[in-house]
């Protein structure tokens, strides 16, 4: 079976010495040729993320570009088995891959299927870096300050808004580097780490740089992604689509609740332009009435 082309891409901070480091280290080991896409300051993934799928999105343009991208983040230990990428890239059947699968223990499976964009490692097939980059754009204001909304959930509410979840390779094939800090301060993160990578035991021996171990044991398994649960998932697209549709239309967009930073705000402060929408305005009042009464008498 002919391998599929890939490019391999890896986000750097230059201006983190750990992660220089490890560049050194990842230009000794990894056997391919890569394009390095470099942050020279902190700046959030809404900024190096977009820059570095604008370069994929261009390179895609016509007959150029290669069938998939690879991205690596600059604090991963890259599976040595020399195809393993291109090989599980040769039977994906989504437009997304995950390498640093996290949603299951599973080790009797080569494949799931989640709404799971993991950070470490990640693979796009050709032309979905510029539909992303699209789809960055319909995102509302405000959505880049809200904690935790990085490059994966980006990728995530993508993949859910075209109802095609993401294949996540069984092992993973990168692992994540805990000893390299957290560029977002999630050192102690319960998710971070690998769960089963390519060195784990159950796939000694296995030829996981070979087509002939990526090809579906029938329809791979759908695994929630336990922070990102589809009933989530959906009431989050149905709110940035109803903004989208609202911003494309010319209307203002709505202003955020100011707690929840998830649903427009209804009640308007006296003071500020802050908003808050009905559920919060309903937990602060119950806050308020169990601090009143004290807590319940035993029944």
């Amino acid at each position: 079976m002919t391998l599929p082309t890939v490019e391999y891409h890896v986000a750097h901070c230059s201006f983190l010495p750990e992660r220089v480091a490890w560049l050194e280290e990842f230009k000794k080991t990894f056997p391919h040729p890569f394009t390095l896409h470099v942050s020279a300051e902190k700046v959030h993934s809404n900024v190096w993320c977009r820059r570095m799928l604008t370069k994929i999105a261009e390179s895609d343009l016509g007959d150029g570009g290669s069938e998939w991208h690879v991205m690596f983040n600059d604090d991963v230990t890259v599976c040595p088995q020399e195809n393993a990428f291109a090989a599980a890239l040769s039977h994906a059947k989504g437009d997304i891959v995950s390498f640093h699968t996290r949603c299951t223990n599973l080790t009797d499976i080569n494949w799931c299927k989640t709404y799971w964009q993991t950070g470490p490692a990640y693979a796009y097939r050709k032309g979905t870096a510029a539909d992303v980059l699209k789809f960055y754009d319909l995102l509302p204001p405000g959505f880049h300050d809200q904690p935790g909304n990085n490059e994966d959930v980006v990728g995530i509410l993508y993949a859910w808004s075209r109802q095609l979840p993401i294949w996540s390779t069984v092992p993973s094939l990168v692992k994540h580097r805990l000893d390299i800090p957290s560029t977002l301060g999630y050192d102690h993160h319960a998710l971070r780490d690998t769960a089963i990578p390519y060195d784990h035991p159950a796939f000694k021996g296995l030829k996981i740089g070979y087509p002939a171990y990526w090809e579906p044991k029938g329809d791979p398994p759908f695994i929630e992604n336990p922070w990102a649960p589809s009933p989530q998932l959906k009431q989050r697209w149905m709110l940035i689509k109803e903004l989208a549709e609202a911003a494309l239309g010319g209307e203002p967009s709505p202003i955020m609740c100011c707690f929840c930073l998830e649903v427009p705000g209804v009640f308007k402060s006296d003071k500020t332009d802050k908003l808050v929408c009905r559920m919060c305005v309903f937990k602060m009042i119950a806050a308020q009435f169990n601090v009143m009464i004290g807590p319940s008498a035993p029944g």
